[in-house]
C-alpha cells in the first residue's frame, strides 16, 4: 500500500489536496459490488462499473478488514469513468474522520513491521 500526494506545482499532477492510501487498502464496501481503489480523508475511489451518476449521493458501509470495525459514510459521486468512480465524503462527522484516521494509522503501522 502506498501513500500518494497531489502537487499544486505541477499542472499535470493530480488535483488532490489530501494524501490518499492507494493500491487497494484493506477496506471493503459492504453490500455494494464495488472494490476500493484508494481512500483519503476527503473521499474514496471505487472500482464500481454500475455506480450512481455524478452529483448523486450514496451511503457506504465501510469495513476495515484488519480490525473488522465498520463505519457508515455518506458520499457524493464527483466523477465516473471506465468502471471507476470518485466520491467525496459529505457531512462527515468528527467521529467518522477519527475512524478513518485510525484506519490509516493502523494500516501504515502494519507496513513498518
Amino acid at each position: 500500500m502506498s501513500v500518494a500526494h497531489g502537487s499544486a506545482d505541477n499542472p499535470d499532477a493530480e488535483r488532490r489536496q489530501v494524501p490518499r492510501l492507494a493500491d487497494g487498502p484493506p477496506l471493503t464496501v459492504i453490500g455494494t459490488p464495488a472494490a476500493v481503489h484508494d481512500v483519503s480523508r476527503a473521499g474514496i475511489c471505487l472500482l464500481w462499473p454500475e455506480a450512481p451518476k455524478p452529483g448523486q449521493r450514496t451511503q457506504l458501509q465501510l469495513r476495515d478488514e484488519v480490525s473488522q470495525s465498520a463505519c457508515e459514510m455518506q458520499a457524493m459521486v464527483i466523477w465516473h469513468r471506465e468502471g471507476r468512480v470518485g466520491l467525496c465524503w459529505v457531512d462527515m462527522q468528527p467521529w467518522q474522520d477519527v475512524w478513518l484516521l485510525q484506519r490509516f494509522e493502523l494500516w501504515l503501522g502494519r507496513e513498518d513491521d
